[in-house]
């Protein structure tokens, strides 16, 4: 029986570094594709685009082939692609292409990273752990408003929009907000997967100095491969630099105190940058 995994998040909390990772590693197979959208596009409405984004992309790359290269079946990216287009009308072609992409069966695990799958709720979780017995989840959690802030300077390089005109109107969108949610994410995660499918972790501690190899080698435990050490010095998708006012970070901070009283409250060892950010800015 082939293992998987799923990371599902969050996002701007080190999955694309986290993905670098699993893709030079030799007992992983790693989806050319890392963000699938596959049951994020099923479970948000907001998110059924992205089957026509794959189908748009299959195209164009299509469209790309020379006469002379014109084999789809050399051409690995176009195959990922098939398989997630046939995906949009018939579930099995998910597991279907993780078979094709290990068939000749040298990893020990298969698996892929949708930030954006911490938005399907319970519903989605269940059906993701019924189609796929045995699973594995990630989840990276990073502070909240730092997590919010770097995804709002990123769209600035992505779209050009000013992130401190958009901030407080950002908390407004389903999108923005729900990503740091952690609270319901967690909660929508421990109803449906056992402890033992669940891995649960903080960016902070990823890129520690002193805690990086740690959380690394107790995550290759989790999911049965070999330890490799990380390069941190490697950040992937790294935002403009802009420093958040005082006066905003206040406001966000605020904003997500459910989520940092939920995290403080079942989490040991929660890193230092979220307890100092509650104890200074959350209201009482």
């Amino acid at each position: 029986m082939l293992n998987y995994f799923i990371g599902i998040g969050a996002q701007k909390a080190g999955t694309t570094w986290l993905a670098n990772y699993f893709i030079k590693h030799h007992e992983v197979c790693f989806s050319p594709i890392k963000e699938l959208h596959h049951f994020d596009a099923k479970f948000v409405s907001q998110n059924k685009y992205f089957d026509k984004v794959f189908i748009n992309r299959l195209k164009r790359e299509v469209k790309a082939l020379s006469y002379e290269n014109f084999d789809l079946r050399n051409s690995k990216i176009i195959r990922s692609l098939l398989y997630r287009v046939e995906m949009v009308n018939n579930s099995n072609a998910y597991l279907e292409y993780f078979d094709w992409l290990n068939s000749n069966g040298i990893f020990k695990i298969s698996g892929e990273i949708t930030p954006a799958y911490s938005l399907i709720g319970e519903k989605g979780f269940d059906y993701m752990n019924r189609m796929i017995s045995n699973i594995k989840v990630i989840f990276l959690m990073r502070n909240p408003i730092d997590r919010h802030w770097s995804n709002l300077k990123y769209l600035k390089d992505k779209r050009g929009f000013d992130p401190y005109n958009e901030f407080r109107s950002s908390f407004q969108n389903f999108q923005y907000i729900e990503r740091s949610n952690y609270k319901s994410t967690l909660k929508c995660l421990k109803s449906i997967f056992s402890p033992s499918q669940l891995y649960i972790a903080f960016y902070e501690d990823l890129f520690s100095a002193d805690k990086s190899e740690r959380t690394v080698s107790s995550l290759c435990n989790f999911l049965n491969i070999s330890y490799i050490k990380p390069d941190i010095t490697k950040k992937k998708n790294v935002s403009v630099k802009l420093d958040l006012d005082k006066e905003n970070k206040m406001f966000g901070v605020n904003e997500f105190r459910s989520n940092y009283e939920y995290v403080l409250e079942n989490f040991s060892d929660v890193p230092e940058v979220w307890h100092d950010n509650f104890n200074e800015f959350i209201s009482q």
